[in-house]
């Protein structure tokens, strides 16, 4: 854990959460002035806070249009992954294959994509609102491959329930899902090594990482995982502490890799 991520730790446990909301929001908004400019910035939280359809808007730092839904989530994953590079905090290494499992809507693709431009991406998102926004703002993106898929630990067809960034895999519901394994992944494209699993799953990753995972684990160099859960998280600990991983946080992601160089 970074000094900053135990001064927002302690800064959540004497701050009411309404007031540690209000004082993130304006962290994010003085991160997104530096990057973006003042002008530029104004643009897109007009956009985002006044219209009533999907909108374009156009962030300088990937050099990228991309479509946000109005009054949603959207604007702040793109603020934490591209602006705040949530996903970034570890040392440039040979990055040639990444796997993006839990895509949304093409953002954490996207950095990825912006920072490796010469490695291949597999995003993987299963639901079909998300998946169709990835698709427009991914479309230019010639080195990602999108999946309208959920990654399981198993090819099977499962159900799908929530919405926005809490959508998850389940077993009744409405809208069923085809998913892959990470063994299904490494089949089908010719895979000899993953450079990083990044895996926001919603609750998925426990299943990933505790089912039919010894033939491919060793083949990861780094772990990017969003964990759901204490439960889920101290048993996906166990199994990459067993395999040689050792973790680090950096704000609500766990970085695992067996280099203890970042």
């Amino acid at each position: 854990m970074t000094n900053k991520d135990k001064i927002r730790t302690i800064t959540r446990k004497i701050v009411p959460k309404i007031v540690y909301k209000k004082l993130s929001r304006l962290y994010d908004l003085f991160f997104m002035i530096k990057k973006e400019g003042f002008i530029n910035t104004y643009k897109i939280l007009k956009k985002h806070y006044s219209s009533k359809t999907f909108e374009k808007v156009y962030f300088s730092s990937i050099d990228k249009e991309v479509y946000i839904r109005p009054n949603s989530e959207d604007l702040q994953t793109f603020i934490q992954n591209i602006i705040r590079e949530e996903y970034g905090f570890f040392k440039n290494f040979d990055v040639k294959i990444i796997i993006d499992a839990g895509g949304f809507i093409g953002d954490s693709s996207l950095y990825f994509s912006n920072r490796f431009p010469n490695a291949k991406i597999y995003t993987m998102e299963p639901n079909n609102d998300n998946y169709s926004l990835a698709e427009k703002n991914l479309k230019n993106s010639i080195n990602v491959n999108l999946l309208k898929k959920g990654l399981w630990s198993e090819k099977t067809t499962l159900f799908f329930g929530g919405i926005s960034t809490g959508s998850k895999i389940t077993d009744e519901g409405n809208d069923s899902i085809e998913t892959l394994s990470i063994n299904d992944l490494i089949s089908i494209y010719s895979i000899d090594q993953i450079d990083i699993l990044k895996m926001d799953i919603e609750g998925a990753e426990l299943d990933v990482l505790t089912k039919n995972y010894e033939d491919w684990i060793n083949k990861v160099k780094m772990f990017i995982i969003e964990f759901h859960g204490q439960e889920i998280e101290e048993k996906c600990f166990k199994v990459l502490e067993e395999n040689g991983f050792s973790g680090y946080k950096y704000r609500s992601l766990y970085y695992f890799t067996k280099d203890t160089k970042r």
